[in-house]
């Protein structure tokens, strides 16, 4: 599958989540989002070494910030730029 596929395969799996939140109402959608960070989290610390962590999380911040940005113009027709700025992403190993 080449990262064309992937995304969006990946993508239209979200967006039927989403829709199937979207038909419960404004707390099973609030319920999806914080799954699904929740869910992205998890998978960034089982697929990636301690040390890329932080790496990987800011270029899912960033991604996100380009979701935004396409998202607001699409349904609002807002056309502009998201300003995504990670300060700090800190792993600490407790032993």
């Amino acid at each position: 599958m080449s990262k064309s596929e992937a995304r969006k395969a990946a993508f239209n799996l979200m967006e039927k989540m989403f829709t199937e939140a979207t038909s419960q109402g404004a707390e099973a959608v609030s319920e999806h989002l914080m799954a699904s960070a929740y869910g992205l989290g998890a998978q960034i610390a089982v697929s990636s070494k301690p040390e890329l962590v932080p790496e990987l999380f800011n270029t899912l911040v960033t991604e996100m910030g380009r979701g935004i940005q396409m998202g607001m113009m699409a349904k609002h027709g807002m056309v502009g730029t998201v300003h995504v700025r990670t300060e700090s992403v800190v792993v600490e190993r407790k032993q």
